[in-house]
C-alpha cells in the first residue's frame, strides 16, 4: 500500500480498507472510473470518505464531489461524513421548494459547500440544476436497489457532468448483457455508441450464442475496473461476531390476548392444518401483539385533565379593539 490515510481522516482504517484506498487513489491517478463491489459491512462509504479525504490533503481537490444514495442512507452518509472527516462542508440537497432554491443559491459561491448528497429522486427532479455543475467525483451508491431504474434515468446519469465516477453496490456485477452495458458505460464515457443504442435488441433473432460472446467481452472488459472483496476474504481483520439476546417479558394485556388467539376454535384449526397462508396469518397477529396490544386491541386514548371549550367572539373582539382610545 503506498497511499498514506489521509490526516483529516478522523479513525484508523483497517488493512483491507487500506488496500480500497491505495486502489481508489490509483484509480484517479490513471484518470479511471472504478466500482466498489465490496460486501456489505466491510466499510465502503468509509473507503470513499478516506478517498475524497486524500484527494483533499495530497492533491488540493476539495470538490465539489456528488454524491446521489437513496433516501433512508443520507442521514448514514451525513452522519459518517461528520465523523471521519469533520473538516468537509456538506449540502443536503433534499427538502421543500422554498429550501432548495435556497441551498442553490450557494452553489455559485467559492468554497460554498465541497460535498453535495441528495437522493435518487432529487437529483431526476432537479437535474438541470445538477447539470450546471462541474463535479469533481460522482459517487453513485446502490443504485441496483432502486425500483423502475430505466434506461432514461441511466441516461440522465451518465450525463451528468463528472471529472470521475465511482459506483458502490454489495453485490457482484451481473451478467445480463444490458445491465452490464449500463457498467460498460459508466466507467468508459466517450464511446462512439450512444448509450441507448445496444448491441442487441429486445425479440430480435439474433442467436444465444451471439448474446453470450457479447456478455463475456463486456464481462471481461469491466473487470479491471472493480474491487470486490468478500467477509470471507478479510474475515482475519474483522471482530468475532458477537449476539447479545435480551428478552422482554409480555405485559397483562400482551398475555392475555397472546393466550386469547391461541384458545380460539380458528387458530387451533389453522395450525393442525399445516396451511401456509393460515400459520402465517396466525403468526402475524401474535407478532403484532408483541410489537404493540394496540395493532390488534386499539383503544382510545383517555386523559384525566379536562376543560371547557375556549370560544372567541372575533367580530365583538375587533369592534372592541377598533373603539379603544389609549388618552382617555
Amino acid at each position: 500500500v503506498k497511499t498514506p490515510a489521509s490526516p483529516l481522516l478522523h479513525g484508523k482504517l483497517r488493512d483491507y480498507q487500506m488496500i480500497g484506498l491505495d486502489w481508489l487513489a490509483k484509480q484517479y491517478r490513471k484518470n479511471l472510473n472504478g466500482i466498489l463491489a465490496d460486501e456489505s459491512g466491510l466499510g465502503k462509504n468509509i473507503q470513499v470518505i478516506a478517498l475524497l479525504a486524500h484527494l483533499a490533503s495530497n492533491e488540493g481537490v476539495w470538490g465539489p464531489h456528488l454524491i446521489v444514495a437513496r433516501s433512508c442512507n443520507i442521514l448514514k452518509w451525513e452522519l459518517e461524513l461528520k465523523r471521519w472527516c469533520p473538516a468537509f462542508k456538506l449540502l443536503l440537497y433534499f427538502g421543500s421548494q422554498r429550501e432548495l432554491r435556497r441551498k442553490r443559491q450557494t452553489w455559485n459561491e467559492p468554497n460554498g459547500f465541497h460535498l453535495c448528497i441528495t437522493s435518487y429522486k432529487q437529483l431526476f427532479k432537479g437535474l438541470q440544476a445538477f447539470m450546471k455543475m462541474r463535479w469533481k467525483y460522482l459517487v453513485i451508491d446502490e443504485v441496483h436497489q432502486i425500483r423502475n431504474m430505466n434506461e432514461k434515468h441511466w441516461e440522465a446519469i451518465l450525463n451528468l457532468p463528472s471529472q470521475r465516477r465511482l459506483l458502490l453496490r454489495d453485490t457482484p456485477l451481473p451478467h445480463t448483457w444490458k445491465d452490464l452495458w449500463t457498467m460498460v458505460h459508466f466507467l468508459i464515457p466517450g464511446l462512439s455508441r450512444p448509450y441507448l443504442d445496444f448491441p442487441v435488441k429486445d425479440g430480435s433473432d439474433q442467436d444465444q450464442e451471439y448474446r453470450h460472446t457479447i456478455s463475456i467481452r463486456m464481462h471481461r472488459s469491466t473487470q479491471p475496473f472493480i474491487l470486490r472483496r468478500t467477509k470471507r476474504d478479510v474475515e482475519r481483520q474483522l471482530n468475532k461476531k458477537s449476539e447479545h439476546v435480551l428478552k422482554c417479558q409480555l405485559s397483562n394485556r400482551q398475555r392475555v390476548l397472546y393466550e386469547d388467539i391461541m384458545m380460539q376454535p380458528g387458530t387451533q384449526d389453522s395450525l393442525k392444518g399445516g396451511h401456509f397462508v393460515s400459520v402465517l396469518h396466525v403468526l402475524t397477529q401474535l407478532q403484532r401483539i408483541c410489537n404493540h396490544p394496540d395493532l390488534v386491541d386499539p383503544r382510545p386514548g383517555h386523559s384525566s385533565y379536562s376543560c371547557e371549550a375556549l370560544q372567541y367572539e372575533t367580530a365583538s373582539l375587533v369592534l372592541k379593539a377598533l373603539e379603544y382610545d389609549p388618552w382617555k
